[in-house]
């Protein structure tokens, strides 16, 4: 099973509040994807010694190029998970920094669309399913989904 790792946008990840990535991906290998493929999520890549797997997640579309010219649509922010990780996380620098990149350097990127089949408990480690629902187990705490196992 192939990786995504998401890095400094983890945090939304473990909150579900993001669907959508987009990758500087050479196009060999962006077209090797398909819709409902299965991917591993990583908060950093494992090749660093230290990533740890976060979840997976399932491709709802094939990727696709699109220009990273701003503006990025409202909606497309918020399924990026910008929107969370600056309310939450005060990332607004990390968010700002991103959409700068793309307006500095314009260029085509890949569209990933995805879902969560599960992504760990940020309280003890195990999996979470993919719709907790109102499961009494599970709360979330500054959006961060958690189980009463602590």
């Amino acid at each position: 099973m192939r990786i995504l790792s998401f890095g400094k946008t983890a945090p939304a990840i473990l909150a579900r509040q993001k669907t959508v990535t987009r990758r500087d991906w050479a196009d060999k290998y962006g077209r090797s994807f398909s819709d409902g493929e299965v991917l591993q999520a990583w908060d950093t890549s494992p090749r660093t010694g230290k990533g740890q797997k976060i979840g997976e997640i399932c491709l709802t579309a094939r990727p696709y190029l699109e220009s990273s010219r701003p503006p990025l649509a409202d909606v497309e922010q918020t399924r990026e998970g910008f929107a969370f990780l600056s309310e939450y996380h005060g990332n607004c620098d990390l968010v700002d920094a991103i959409l700068e990149d793309w307006r500095a350097k314009p260029r085509e990127v890949w569209v990933v669309r995805f879902d969560y089949l599960w992504t760990v408990c940020v309280a003890c480690g195990r999996p979470v399913p993919a719709n907790p629902g109102t499961d009494p187990e599970y709360t979330t705490s500054r959006g961060l989904i958690a189980c009463s196992r602590r």
